[in-house]
């Protein structure tokens, strides 16, 4: 039985410009706790910062973070019925994604998207067996 694809799936897998930039971040929905979301959102910029400036140069990095931190802009992002968030950067793409479940805080800068929390989550979402066929322009998940 083949189920619905994920929109976001075909656009993560292709190839994009680099650096791109992966953050995983849990989110916590009680207050006060949930104050300590943009907190933990500035470290994780941060860390993608310092490990982006020792490979690229500044006029690649600052509009890179800048486009990062243009999603946090809103007030309103912070409230929302979801676990975790995926955030996903590079000089021609951006993309976050609503989590249903926590993973684990994480920043990988990389010549792609580090998307194997994404699929290790679908995978355990419902306990489910699923198969995800990649080739090189598109991909299934069975």
């Amino acid at each position: 039985m083949r189920r619905p694809k994920l929109p976001w799936v075909d656009e993560l897998i292709v190839p994009h410009e680099a650096p791109c930039v992966s953050i995983y971040m849990p989110l916590v929905r009680a207050n006060p706790p949930a104050a300590e979301n943009p907190r933990l959102f500035r470290e994780l910029v941060d860390k993608a910062r310092q490990v982006l400036a020792s490979g690229y140069p500044e006029r690649v990095v600052r509009p890179l973070l800048e486009k990062v931190n243009s999603v946090v802009a809103d007030e309103g992002f912070w409230t929302g019925p979801r676990d975790g968030i995926a955030l996903f950067a590079s000089p021609d793409y951006l993309r976050v994604i609503d989590l249903p479940a926590q993973l684990d805080a994480r920043v990988d800068v990389a010549d792609s998207f580090h998307v194997r929390p994404l699929v290790r989550m679908m995978q355990a979402a419902d306990r489910r067996y699923h198969v995800i066929a990649l080739t090189l322009k598109h991909v299934d998940l069975y």
